[in-house]
């Protein structure tokens, strides 16, 4: 019986591509960080957010943040080779001297 692939195809290495996420903002307000999210993926940039879920549930505060009196919580990441045209993005959305959201500085 023929099929679509040989033998050799099945010994062929799988390359596979990881995409290196960069955190753009940390963000009090899930609200907020939803917000700059869907900016970016607007303006064609893939982006997610990393909340953590806190001791009331999602909409409570976590333990660390509760303790620490920092309540970000909410990181917005995107794929390295978007982080400059990001941070613009989210700065633009989020603006720069809100005490709740911090725009995370460029490591490069």
């Amino acid at each position: 019986m023929m099929t679509d692939f040989d033998e050799k195809d099945r010994k062929k290495p799988r390359v596979e591509t990881r995409t290196h996420w960069v955190v753009v903002a940390e963000v009090g307000s899930r609200m907020m960080a939803e917000f700059a999210v869907n900016g970016l993926k607007a303006h064609d940039i893939p982006a997610i957010l990393d909340a953590r879920a806190g001791f009331l549930g999602s909409a409570g505060l976590n333990l660390q943040a509760f303790v620490s009196g920092n309540p970000e919580d909410n990181k917005v990441l995107v794929p390295a080779e978007f982080e400059r045209e990001a941070r613009e993005i989210v700065a633009m959305f989020l603006g720069n001297d809100d005490s709740e959201e911090r725009i995370e500085p460029s490591e490069r």
